[in-house]
């Protein structure tokens, strides 16, 4: 199966991940962190985290680079054996699973509570655990495929969003600047990182050689990520700049509640149903992202190959999850805390491991 991926992707479906991953990252949870802890100086963190976050993100692209023919897994494995290397997987591996059990309660959450108040949260995951496992079970290569079409119309549907709420921001809502010192900006920045940026190395679990321009990758990625991160920057700074902080604060999801000022040639208003479908489109790819990361993983630590089996293994992992996220995640102030004053640490430990794997395997290759 590997074999018949060799050359067949394309470095621009690999970029639109990157955009997908940090858009859905920075939603509800990341949006969060910035307001609650930077207030309005959220777009500042928000710029801040842009550019110490090229670091990892330079980090997790050069990683894969080193070893065009491997995943992830694989330069592990190659680097610190078989027996020390599942350990270090299964930790990576965990902390994806951690991820997507977050961003899937983010998902259904932003459901119940914004579209189906009245149906029972079970009901929605399993309606969106449907067509993940489908994904899934049609391989990487329809995946990606898949993202381009939803790349335009999430895009389409972003310029319509900025277009109208451009003019309808006041920059006196923004002051006053830096109210409570330069350390929790930097600490809003670190959360962004967290979220936005860790997810990115769910990217590793797809071998170089698999795309037909591989030459090209890190050029893709790295436009990719300056482009995306503008579209990021916008988002904070808008809905600062129009609610102001005090209401911003007010909302579970405000990057939801900001769509209810969006008017469509000045006639055609609440709309904001219809527009935030491209959130759910975020969120979607990057919790699939994470998934196939995971199914990976699991392949690796317990050399699974049957396919009957890999495909019962997707179902059976989305059950494990919902159970999962339903009895971690019974309210909205346990989520709030959790995401604010836990989570993030974990995704520094993460990413500070991910620098260390980086400077092994190099010193490791450069040796040889």
């Amino acid at each position: 199966m590997r074999d018949k991926l060799i050359g067949k992707l394309r470095c621009f479906q690999a970029s639109l991940l990157v955009f997908f991953i940090i858009h859905g990252g920075i939603f509800g949870t990341g949006l969060n962190l910035l307001i609650k802890i930077a207030e309005e100086d959220a777009w500042i963190a928000t710029f801040i985290a842009i550019i110490l976050g090229f670091i990892p993100f330079y980090i997790f692209i050069s990683f894969s680079t080193m070893y065009p023919e491997k995943n992830i897994f694989e330069i592990i494995e190659t680097t610190f054996g078989k027996r020390f290397g599942k350990v270090i997987i299964s930790i990576i591996t965990l902390f994806a699973i951690s991820f997507v059990l977050l961003y899937f309660w983010n998902l259904t959450n932003l459901i119940s509570s914004q579209y189906l108040y009245k149906t029972p949260q079970l009901f929605v995951y399993i309606i969106f655990a449907i067509p993940i496992v489908y994904i899934l079970s049609k391989g990487i290569r329809i995946f990606l495929r898949s993202s381009i079409i939803i790349f335009f119309i999430t895009v389409l549907l972003y310029f319509v969003i900025l277009i109208s709420l451009a003019p309808q921001a006041h920059l006196v809502n923004l002051y006053p600047i830096l109210k409570n010192g330069i350390p929790p900006v930097f600490q809003a920045a670190f959360g962004l990182i967290a979220y936005c940026i860790s997810p990115l190395f769910f990217l590793g679990a797809i071998p170089i050689h698999y795309y037909e321009d591989k030459e090209n990758y890190k050029k893709y990625m790295i436009i990719s990520y300056i482009i995306t991160s503008i579209s990021v920057f916008i988002i904070p700074f808008l809905i600062v700049s129009i609610f102001g902080i005090e209401l911003a604060s007010l909302y579970q999801y405000p990057e939801f509640q900001i769509l209810r000022r969006v008017s469509i040639g000045g006639f055609i208003e609440r709309v904001e149903s219809s527009l935030s479908v491209h959130w759910i489109f975020e969120l979607l790819i990057l919790i699939t992202m994470g998934m196939y990361f995971i199914k990976q993983g699991f392949y690796h630590i317990f050399h699974i190959k049957k396919n009957w089996l890999k495909l019962s293994m997707n179902g059976l992992f989305l059950i494990v999850s919902i159970i999962c996220s339903l009895n971690f995640f019974r309210n909205n102030t346990i989520v709030n805390q959790f995401s604010v004053k836990i989570y993030p640490f974990i995704c520094y430990v993460f990413l500070i491991l991910s620098a260390l794997l980086y400077g092994i395997s190099y010193i490791k290759k450069k040796r040889h």
